[in-house]
């Protein structure tokens, strides 16, 4: 399929380390603040027509304004038409604070009391309409709600509307504002939060996250669009991935199989090796099972592990057509010309299965052929049809020379880091 380029020409950030991307960036870099993540000296009112207007909006609208219009002045003149301009932002809970205020208002004072604009307000998608309507983008205005990975989803699809033409300038991100006394307990309760008021990823001594809230938006734009227009290009976003591991509702699966499986999906989106990345934004919620899962996804796609104990074939079926008097006497005996008419005029569409690319089995399923074999059974459902092979056998070491010559394989070995799929 044919794909556009999408470039990143402008940034806008909403967080408690800073407010725009240059306060934010320097605080990133200075000393840590003490206690939650809360962003303080937020003055929404310059993003909106009037006071009346915030107050319609929920803190987590207002972050997600606020963001885009620092992306949006950054980018400049845009050139797109309106009914090819997106907006994509992703949130995990959406309007809580609204939500919470208004029960409370219910149960103290009746539900008459209830605010007209609570379900606009509460909304999941209500920052990618309050932008959309604030700025005139008539294209998609849409919302993905998936916890942590909201911003990063919102981000990769809307690229991909930008890469297969339905759109030639997107708006996407992020945006958060949790705090309020039910979320707060419900995290909590699942003992998800940090009890000294630190997170420490990847830590021996983890035990959990600090809640923080805000906006992170880019303006994302057709490549050529951009160049043409004059446009600093800051970024380009070259491929994505998602997937579920369908295992737990907040427990990741064991061995990080799924985010194995993701990040080398959009690896090869990208068309990138996992040698030429140079750095890993990590989910790092600082809890036990998390660090331990995605540090063993990490260390399966970008670790330098030689030498895999099963591997796997990638077969993928080709259609392609043929007379039905290929390679007979008819073909080879009649003029050129009764030939080839006689050939034009009995094509029929075969299928051929070929092998594309050989795999390491991953590492934690590699230990045993019972694992192995339990990975190829879903190997076969989601992928591709494939066999798994154990490295010592003789017809293996054939089949990888094989490949080696055939080019399915980056560096003539199998290596654990190569894309997966």
């Amino acid at each position: 399929m044919f794909r556009r380029r999408v470039a990143v020409t402008g940034m806008g950030v909403v967080a408690s380390c800073g407010i725009g991307t240059d306060a934010f960036w320097d605080g990133l870099c200075g000393d840590a603040p003490e206690g939650d993540r809360r962003v303080h000296d937020f003055d929404p009112s310059p993003h909106f027509e009037n006071p009346k207007a915030v107050r319609r909006s929920d803190r987590c609208t207002q972050f997600a304004i606020a963001a885009a219009d620092m992306a949006l002045e950054q980018a400049g003149t845009l050139t797109a038409d309106s009914f090819r301009r997106g907006v994509f932002i992703g949130t995990g809970i959406g309007g809580i604070a609204t939500l919470e205020e208004q029960i409370l208002i219910r149960h103290e004072k009746g539900s008459r009391r209830v605010s007209p604009f609570m379900v606009p307000m509460m909304m999941p998608n209500a920052a990618p309409a309050a932008v959309s309507m604030r700025h005139g983008f008539q294209g998609p205005a849409e919302n993905t709600c998936t916890a942590c990975a909201a911003g990063t989803h919102a981000l990769a699809n809307a690229a991909r509307l930008i890469a297969h033409g339905r759109c030639d300038v997107v708006l996407a991100g992020g945006s958060e504002a949790p705090f309020v006394e039910t979320a707060i307990a419900g995290f909590t309760n699942m003992t998800a939060f940090s009890s000294v008021g630190i997170s420490r990823p990847f830590d021996a001594e983890r035990d959990g996250f600090v809640m923080g809230e805000g906006a992170g938006i880019m303006l994302l734009e057709e490549w050529d669009m951009a160049v043409e227009r004059g446009a600093t290009i800051l970024a380009e976003i070259l491929g994505g991935a998602s997937t579920a591991d369908a295992h737990h509702i907040t427990a990741p699966s064991p061995g990080g199989v799924g985010a194995i499986t993701c990040m080398r999906l959009a690896l090869e989106e990208a068309g990138v090796e996992p040698d030429q990345v140079r750095h890993i934004n990590a989910h790092g919620t600082s809890t036990p099972l998390n660090d331990m899962a995605e540090a063993l996804a990490m260390a399966e796609v970008f670790g330098p592990v030689i030498d895999a104990r099963y591997v796997i074939q990638r077969e993928v079926d080709y259609q392609y057509q043929e007379s039905r008097y290929a390679d007979t006497w008819v073909t080879k005996h009649l003029p050129k010309f009764a030939s080839d008419y006689i050939v034009k005029n009995s094509l029929e569409t075969k299928y051929r299965r070929e092998v594309v690319k050989v795999h390491a089995v991953p590492r934690e399923l590699a230990r045993n052929k019972k694992r192995a074999s339990k990975f190829e059974e879903q190997w076969n459902i989601h992928v591709s049809p494939g066999n798994i092979w154990y490295y010592q056998d003789d017809g293996t070491k054939s089949m990888l020379q094989e490949a080696a010559e055939q080019g399915w394989l980056p560096y003539n070995r199998v290596r654990q880091k190569e894309v997966f799929m």
